[in-house]
């Protein structure tokens, strides 16, 4: 385990509520979803929050916004006429409300700082935890929040869909709605191993609602 691996252990290992262990921890990516959330939908977080490089970062990144601005405009407008404000079919089936799409918008936060999303499973729970990173080199910050949680329970099955991608897994609600998540390497398949939920090939149907 890297440094920083174990800097994200421990800090979301600190988070968990009182009783709850640790079961398995595991980074996302924020995945495909386009057109994604609004931006007022999208959880805010580590307001105030900065780490030696965020300034310079987020100069970048407001540089590339203007250089792709003429862009942006055409896209968005693509977007309205052909998905308005759902999201995309192929990463989310459910609408923002459904349970997927709670957890779907939980994975797009904004804030002024790094961010890194951890998948965590617990002896009791499914969460998301965020903890905050730099967003120019490796280091993890002390700032942790959690950002969305289930109980066991409430994931259904978990479908491998290798056949895109390595580490991309769609993850099934009981509301009839599911996901996809992308796994970072090396290590997801440690993570969906630990998952307690029926798990799929992607030349499984997806299960239908009862």
């Amino acid at each position: 385990m890297s440094e920083r691996d174990s800097a994200l252990t421990e800090r979301v290992t600190a988070v968990l509520a009182h009783g709850e262990t640790l079961v398995a921890r595991h980074e996302a990516g924020t995945g495909n979803l386009k057109p994604g959330p609004r931006f007022w939908q999208r959880p805010r977080v580590f307001p105030g929050q900065r780490m030696p490089g965020d300034r310079l970062a987020n100069l970048g990144l407001g540089l590339l916004r203007v250089v792709g601005a003429p862009w942006n405009v055409v896209e968005a407008l693509m977007e309205r006429l052909m998905w308005n404000d759902g999201p995309r079919k192929g990463a989310v089936s459910g609408g923002w409300e459904s349970e997927a799409g709670r957890l779907a918008l939980a994975m797009r936060p904004r804030s002024r700082t790094g961010v890194s999303l951890n998948l965590v499973v617990t002896n009791s729970h499914y969460r998301l935890v965020y903890v905050q990173t730099a967003q120019i080199g490796s280091r993890v910050g002390a700032a942790t929040e959690c950002g969305w949680a289930a109980d066991l329970s409430r994931i259904s099955w978990v479908r491998d869909r290798g056949d895109i991608r390595g580490g991309v897994h769609e993850i099934g609600f009981p509301d009839g709605s599911w996901m996809t998540l992308t796994l970072a390497s090396p290590g997801w398949s440690g993570f969906v191993k630990a998952l307690p939920a029926p798990k799929l090939g992607h030349r499984d149907p997806l299960p239908v609602r009862g």
